[in-house]
């Protein structure tokens, strides 16, 4: 299922979203067991996103745009619920304080975090035990190998990454998903793990199912950017009506200087034929 389909099926009524995360749950843990595409997956903080969620609608809440929407992260990403690890057994077991603000936003939106994704070792070189979901025995692609996986084998329809060096694009294409790097410091990066601040090409990425996933997930991280393409759109239309009005003004112009200057040539005509 799309995003679009989960967010219309869980607002719709037809499944609470306590039920349906029970069964994602169980097919993730099955269907993981041979993809490794997460590091960490805790029903328990799964659960607790989903509770927020249906509290918030008995309250008569509007749900948001990704309501029950699932979400895979890469374990660079930091959240106060789930560890975050760099995919280093250095920092096993560590927890952020707070959530970057990426997940921040995907909660406002009634996201629900599925679980942290796996990466190469401090986003780098060192392989994640991640399988390609298309064949087991073929590489995901890294850094950001879980993310892809994930979104591949259906676990999720959007998943976070990041590429400094190709950790996007590679992944997407050899699991055969959307991959989308935006340029940098057009998404907010606190909270994320960074290899190094010179390294300028270290942006956030993101795995999709589909170009509308893509659409609804990007507007959201970047509110600005949404507000921007609004407000880029008035000023447009502002100026087209302005250019068709003095076009118009232009035109009528003429047209009464013409009329002026054929009614004089034919008044003038009609003075020579008279006399």
């Amino acid at each position: 299922m799309t995003a679009l389909e989960i967010q219309e099926y869980l607002v719709s009524g037809k499944s609470s979203i306590s039920q349906f995360y029970s069964q994602l749950m169980e097919l993730v843990a099955e269907g993981d067991k041979k993809i490794h595409a997460f590091v960490n997956l805790d029903a328990k903080c799964v659960q607790a996103q989903t509770q927020t969620l249906a509290d918030d609608r008995d309250l008569g809440r509007e749900p948001g745009p990704l309501y029950g929407v699932p979400i895979g992260l890469k374990d660079i990403i930091d959240t106060s619920d789930f560890p975050t690890e760099y995919g280093s057994v250095i920092h096993q077991g560590r927890y952020a304080i707070s959530n970057a603000t990426l997940v921040r936003r995907l909660k406002e939106a009634g996201a629900v975090i599925l679980g942290k994704t796996a990466t190469t070792e401090f986003a780098a070189m060192h392989p994640a035990a991640t399988c390609n979901p298309h064949n087991l025995e073929h590489s995901p692609g890294g850094s950001s190998s879980g993310s892809a996986a994930a979104v591949a084998a259906g676990f999720v329809p959007i998943a976070i990454g990041s590429q400094t060096n190709g950790s996007l694009i590679r992944p997407a294409s050899y699991c055969g998903v959307y991959g989308f790097k935006p340029s940098r410091g057009l998404l907010p990066r606190s909270g994320v793990f960074e290899q190094s601040p010179s390294l300028v090409h270290t942006v956030f990425a993101i795995f999709y199912m589909s170009l509308y996933c893509f659409c609804m997930c990007f507007a959201i991280f970047h509110m600005a950017f949404a507000f921007f393409c609004h407000c880029l759109y008035g000023v447009c239309m502002v100026c087209v009506w302005l250019l068709y009005g003095l076009c118009m003004v232009c035109v009528w112009f003429v047209y009464g200087l013409c009329m002026v200057l054929v009614w004089f040539l034919y008044g003038l005509c009609m003075v020579f034929v008279l006399f």
